[in-house]
């Protein structure tokens, strides 16, 4: 017979070498329909993944006795499953709680919805757009009462000040209580990167905007010394500079800080050499400090921040020589808080694996004992390459990209798996468990062709997670501690 999506040719392989050694191998059932798992009931029951046959982008949580299981149809309809077991949410009923109005920006291509309870409501984050997919923003519902099958009310859009394409947001909640919202974006209007963002929020439904204008600044405008300016297409306002090559070679911007604070200093930048390189920077008369440049291109422009304690009145900021070879475009200069800052770029081989556009996306905010990880997917996200990469946060400013350490692959393809991603993380009913849901390709090279995964996860010493490698379609997983009855057929 023909091996259903899932089963390729290294399991028939496989089997047939089994088979000539003199071993009589069980033949998997596999069967990717909704009922592809076991009913289960007694401590010790096992099931086999996946748990919903057909699905991306998975977000699932645990309260007050009830698995949550928000999704869409990609469209413009978002549903909401609740079930007792996690093995039962792609088979109890779907509720639809939000259908999108037509005719407007958040109109079509509803995706990855993300279901929270917040300050005694439940808030659904989602991406949609007006049907061009470049117009894709963030955008939240705020439930009426507490029930978190509704029904909703539209909030509005969730954007920062610079509103730039945006999807997969997520919250994460620090230790003093400080609400951030990181998501996946554009550094412009061009799809050749996707970041991650982040910025404070002073509500659900609201990301925190500038009290002030914030100061914008040309490279080509700036005092120059043995740098060269050059028309491109992508640069803003047309114009980039080069050249900062030799020792003696600055670029100096200098203007009027409006009020004494801290500040972050957004530098726009093109490195086309195949490593970071940096500038020294010198502000006023303090000590230098050293700028560093992710790998992107020539003509794909990204941003990078610098932090500073300000003075009110005269400031000068100087870009010299540093390592390597980048290009200034223009720098912004803002109060911290008042605008998103990037979190994280695709600048490592494990995060760029099958080509532009790269990849940043699906963040989500797992923590431990006063530990903060960011868990997101990196690689092209229509390859088996799409995979696990983990962020750690190391003390200090929450949203200065320094004090964030990056760590990849931390779950990927193996020989029967591909391109498991876009995690949620959960617990076992009793509470004794840590569970990852993410999606993974059906079959080899299926791209977005997606189902629904989930399986038990651990942590070491230092409170990282420990996934080990997603579980094969064959292989027999314990369910979650303290599950009750699964629904049958």
């Amino acid at each position: 017979m023909r091996p259903g999506p899932g089963f390729g040719l290294y399991n028939v392989m496989f089997l047939i070498a089994l088979i000539l050694s003199g071993c009589r191998p069980r033949l998997p059932e596999i069967n990717l329909n909704t009922d592809s798992f076991q009913v289960v009931g007694a401590s010790g029951s096992v099931f086999r993944n996946p748990i919903v046959s057909s699905g991306a982008d998975p977000w699932v949580m645990y309260k007050d006795g009830f698995y949550y299981y928000c999704r869409s149809d990609g469209r413009s309809t978002i549903y909401i499953s609740k079930a007792r077991s996690l093995l039962d949410i792609g088979r109890v009923p779907s509720v639809k709680v939000w259908e999108a109005p037509r005719d407007t920006e958040h109109s079509h291509q509803l995706w990855a919805p993300e279901l929270q309870f917040l300050d005694g409501r439940w808030y659904i984050y989602y991406a949609a757009s007006d049907g061009d997919n470049e117009t894709h923003r963030m955008f939240v519902l705020e439930s009426e009462g507490t029930d978190a099958l509704g029904p909703y009310q539209f909030k509005g859009k969730i954007a920062p000040a610079t509103d730039r394409w945006a999807i997969d947001g997520t919250i994460l909640e620090a230790d003093d209580g400080r609400r951030y919202f990181i998501w996946s974006g554009w550094d412009d209007d061009r799809d050749i990167t996707q970041n991650l963002y982040m910025a404070p929020m002073t509500n659900p439904w609201t990301l925190q905007q500038p009290d002030q204008p914030f100061i914008r600044m040309e490279a080509e405008q700036a005092v120059l010394q043995k740098a060269l300016v050059r028309p491109e297409r992508w640069a803003s306002e047309g114009m980039t500079v080069g050249n900062i090559d030799q020792a003696d070679s600055f670029v100096e911007f200098a203007f009027e800080t409006p009020r004494a604070g801290d500040y972050q200093i957004d530098i726009r930048y093109a490195n086309g050499t195949e490593a970071v390189s940096t500038h020294v920077l010198k502000i006023n008369d303090g000590p230098q400090e050293i700028v560093s440049y992710p790998s992107v291109g020539w003509d794909n422009f990204q941003t990078v921040q610098a932090f500073a304690s300000l003075a009110a009145g005269p400031t000068t900021l100087r870009f010299a020589k540093g390592e390597g070879f980048a290009e200034l475009d223009r720098i912004e200069v803002k109060p911290v808080g008042s605008d998103r800052v990037v979190l994280s770029i695709p600048e490592h081989d494990f995060e760029r694996k099958g080509g532009a556009p790269y990849v940043n996306e699906g963040p989500q905010v797992l923590a431990r004992n006063g530990k903060i990880h960011v868990i997101y997917s990196g690689s092209a996200s229509w390859t088996d390459h799409y995979n696990l990469i983990q962020l750690t946060f190391q003390g200090g400013a929450i949203m200065n990209r320094q004090n964030w350490v990056k760590h990849g692959p931390t779950f990927s393809r193996t020989m029967d798996v591909f391109g498991p991603g876009h995690a949620s993380f959960t617990r076992s009913p009793d509470g004794l468990e840590d569970w990852i849901v993410y999606h993974a390709a059906r079959y080899r090279g299926a791209g977005w062709d997606r189902d629904v995964r989930a399986q038990r996860f651990t942590w070491d010493e230092n409170d990282n997670p420990v996934f080990g490698q997603p579980k094969s379609l064959v292989t027999e997983i314990p369910v979650p501690s303290g599950s009750v009855q699964v629904a049958g057929p």
